[in-house]
C-alpha cells in the first residue's frame, strides 16, 4: 500500500493512495498473479489554465475563473435566431479543478512452457471532473453577453471586435458526468535462442462516451485496437538485429483546432547493430516506416515518411 499528496497553487490538495498485490506459484515460481486499485488526478495543463490564442474564427482560453455564456443550441436542438430569448441558451463553464480517476487492474505474467512468456492484464477505470473541452458563445472577460452583444456579433460570426465583445470561445473545463474507459493488454514472447526470439502484443483501449454531453471533447485520441510483431536476436557474437511491424487502428482525434477521423496506420522498421568490444562501441544503421506506408498518426498532422539512420554508440565507463 502506498499514497502521496500534492500540493497545486491553482488547486486544492489531492491524496492519491494505491494498493496492490501479487501472487506467485510454480516450482520456479514462474507464474504470477497481480490485482492492483489506484486512485490518482490528473491536473490541468498549462495551457488548459493559461492559453489565450485568437485564431480569428474563435478563441482559444485558458480557465482559471469559468465563463458565462450561451450554447450553440437549446436543450430542443434548436439554433438560436434574433430577435428571440437568449434564456433557453444560458450556460455556465466551471472553473477547472483535478480530473480524477478510480483504476482496477488485474494481471497475469509467467512463462506458460518452457522459453514462452505471456503477460496479460485488464483494467477499468471511472473518471470524475474529466477535463474536456467545449465551444460556446461568450466573452473574453469571462462575463455573459447581451443580447445586443450577441445580435451585433452574428453579421460576422462572432470575429468583429468593434462591432461586439462576444465572441466563439474554445476552453477546457470538468465533465460533470461520470467517464468510463476500460482496456486489456495481450503480450507473448518465445525466446528460441540468443540469435532467435520472436514476440507481440495486442492492446485495447475503449471509451464509453455514453455519458457525455453534446459537443464534449475527449482529447481520448487512443486507437481501439492496436498490435506490434516483432524479431531479433544477436548473432556471430557481435550482430544485433531486429524488426518490429506496429499497426493501429483508424480512429477519432479531437484537438482545439481540428477533430476529425485518421486512417489506419502502420511502420515497419529495422535495424543492425556490430560491437566492438575493444573499443566499447556499437556501429548502428537503421530504418523506420520501411516501406513508406500510410503513416498519419495526428489528425492536421503530417505522415510520416522513411527515415534512415547510422549511429555510434560508445560506453564511456
Amino acid at each position: 500500500m502506498a499514497g502521496r499528496i500534492d500540493f497545486f497553487q491553482n488547486f486544492d490538495p489531492s491524496f492519491s493512495p494505491r494498493a496492490s498485490a501479487v501472487y506467485s506459484f510454480g516450482k520456479d515460481k514462474q507464474h504470477n498473479f497481480r490485482a492492483s486499485y489506484g486512485q490518482a488526478f490528473r491536473s490541468p495543463s498549462q495551457t488548459d489554465q493559461y492559453l489565450r490564442s485568437d485564431v480569428n474564427t474563435f478563441i482559444l482560453l485558458g480557465n482559471l475563473h469559468g465563463f458565462q455564456g450561451y450554447s450553440f443550441t437549446n436543450a430542443e436542438g434548436k439554433s438560436y435566431t434574433p430577435g428571440t430569448s437568449l434564456a433557453g441558451y444560458e450556460l455556465t463553464v466551471e472553473k477547472l479543478k483535478l480530473e480524477r480517476v478510480n483504476t482496477v487492474e488485474v494481471g497475469y505474467k509467467g512463462a506458460i512452457v518452457p522459453n514462452v512468456y505471456v503477460d496479460a492484464s485488464y483494467f477499468r477505470s471511472r473518471y470524475n471532473d474529466f477535463i474536456g473541452g467545449t465551444a460556446f458563445v461568450g466573452n473574453v472577460d469571462g462575463t455573459r453577453p447581451t443580447a445586443a452583444q450577441v445580435n451585433a456579433a452574428i453579421p460576422s460570426n462572432f470575429t468583429d471586435g468593434n462591432a461586439s465583445p462576444a465572441r466563439i470561445i474554445y476552453a477546457s473545463y470538468n465533465s460533470n458526468q461520470e467517464v468510463r474507459t476500460q482496456g486489456a493488454t495481450l503480450g507473448l514472447t518465445y525466446y528460441a535462442h540468443k540469435a532467435f526470439n520472436v514476440g507481440g502484443n495486442y492492446s485495447l483501449n475503449v471509451l464509453d462516451r455514453s455519458n457525455l454531453p453534446s459537443g464534449f471533447r475527449t482529447y481520448f485520441n487512443t486507437p481501439k485496437h492496436k498490435y506490434n510483431l516483432n524479431v531479433g536476436g544477436t548473432v556471430l557474437k557481435s550482430l544485433s538485429y531486429s524488426v518490429n511491424y506496429r499497426w493501429a487502428q483508424g480512429h477519432r482525434q479531437e484537438m482545439p483546432f481540428a477533430s476529425g477521423t485518421i486512417r489506419d496506420y502502420s511502420s515497419t522498421d529495422a535495424y543492425l547493430g556490430y560491437t566492438v568490444p575493444k573499443l566499447a562501441t556499437t556501429l548502428q544503421a537503421g530504418v523506420s516506416n520501411l516501406f513508406d506506408a500510410n503513416n498519419t498518426q495526428i489528425i492536421g498532422g503530417p505522415q510520416i515518411g522513411r527515415l534512415v539512420f547510422l549511429g555510434v554508440l560508445v560506453n564511456v565507463k
